[in-house]
């Protein structure tokens, strides 16, 4: 079986690799509201990618010297990046693989910024193929593009609309909806999870 992962928010503490990068910008003089609406801006259109993030906050900045620092350390940052992994994911993969199970990435966002961060979570060994969507695309064609029409395949995702997407694009594939406490969006019409132990239960018993 071929088991495609989501990244952010699924595999990847993504709001708390933010709140921290939010902690760094604003001793540079960044205010929270400045942060939070070019955040999204980014993150809803071509993805996050902390030099750009700090290029929109131009006016924001105390100085040139706060905002150089700020990018340092949110660098160093990144090196601790395994710390933003979600508790049970590690083993979790860990098994699927010792099953003989193949395991693929495949995620939305800045090219550069995704890798990095998949790099520095300390995954990136465990999967057999990343996949990477530039924004603001869609995960479904390129599902297509990278699986057969008859792979035993399963599809986990924080996301309702990709994944009503790729139910579409590969009604065969099982898919799973990884519900975490603070998504409001409703299940898309799959199997629902709110926890990694429960998404082992589903994918290994």
């Amino acid at each position: 079986m071929t088991v495609y992962f989501d990244f952010d928010h699924t595999l990847f503490d993504t709001r708390e690799l933010r709140q921290a990068i939010a902690r760094i910008f604003l001793k540079g003089g960044v205010t929270q509201a400045a942060f939070d609406e070019t955040y999204k801006e980014l993150a809803y259109g071509v993805g996050y990618e902390p030099s750009a993030h700090a290029a929109l906050l131009a006016g924001q900045w105390r100085d040139p010297a706060a905002r150089e620092q700020a990018l340092k350390e949110v660098s160093e940052l990144m090196k601790s990046g395994g710390c933003y992994v979600f508790e049970g994911v590690t083993e979790l993969l860990k098994d699927l693989k010792s099953k003989g199970h193949r395991l693929v990435i495949l995620t939305l966002g800045n090219l550069g910024w995704q890798h990095a961060k998949i790099a520095c979570s300390g995954l990136e060994d465990l999967f057999d193929r990343v996949e990477v969507v530039p924004g603001p695309g869609r995960k479904a064609p390129r599902l297509k593009e990278i699986s057969g029409v008859d792979e035993l395949a399963t599809v986990v995702d924080d996301n309702p609309g990709e994944l009503q997407a790729m139910m579409a694009m590969r009604p065969n594939f099982r898919c799973v909806y990884f519900h975490r406490p603070v998504n409001p969006y409703p299940n898309p019409g799959c199997e629902e999870v709110v926890s990694i132990a429960e998404l082992r239960k589903v994918l290994i018993g």
